[in-house]
């Protein structure tokens, strides 16, 4: 029976930053600032109603009544790729030693997500992707007795730890928000997907 390994998508796999930095520079070409951005998601979002740059894009273009270019320069930002470098090097050893199933595990708005995941065209390194709005420590398909779980934010980590997962693996890359925050637990870390692969699952 192969292990699985579920790994998170946005901060290990999905550069979410580059993808945001390239929208607030389209909002700026159309003459809207950060902050009026920051301002519109701010009354948009919340706990309950998770982020999507999609509704975010819609609302500024019906609230500041910016031409439909606007809406289609967002829609052809995902045709760009924001896998980080390493992405796919490292799924690729994963998959060629025929040891484990890769799942996505991931946090957020659903239809969001699945966009993100779906343009990032990773099926053939996949297993399967779960997606949940709620916490990544009560899924009831995931395996924590028995799987491997990677991801960037500490926080997650630490719930991961408490649900006595078998083993989680920290990837802390040195552009991601959370690289700053230390983790008390002794846990495995890896600011690069390659060196984590050769170091933990070949």
């Amino acid at each position: 029976m192969k292990a699985k390994i579920y790994i998170d998508f946005d901060g290990t796999l999905y550069d979410s930053n580059k993808l945001i930095n390239n929208f607030l520079n389209i909002c700026n070409k159309y003459g809207i600032s950060k902050t009026q951005v920051q301002e519109v998601k701010k009354d948009l979002f919340t706990k309950e109603n998770l982020f999507n740059l999609d509704i975010l894009a819609e609302t500024l273009y019906i609230k500041m009544k910016l031409p439909e270019e606007m809406l289609t320069e967002v829609e052809e930002l995902y045709s760009a790729t924001y896998l980080y470098k390493d992405v796919i090097e490292a799924l690729d050893k994963i998959r060629l030693t025929k040891k484990y199933e890769v799942i996505i595990l991931t946090y957020g708005n659903i239809a969001y997500q699945k966009k993100k995941i779906e343009s990032s065209n990773l099926n053939e390194y996949l297993q399967d992707v779960i997606i949940t709005e709620s916490s990544k420590t009560n899924i009831k398909e995931a395996d924590y007795k028995n799987g491997i779980f990677i991801d960037n934010n500490p926080y997650q980590i630490e719930k991961f730890i408490k649900a006595k997962a078998r083993k989680v693996i920290r990837i802390r890359r040195e552009s991601d928000k959370y690289s700053i925050i230390d983790i008390k637990a002794p846990i495995s870390e890896y600011s690069n997907l390659n060196t984590l692969v050769d170091q933990e699952l070949l």
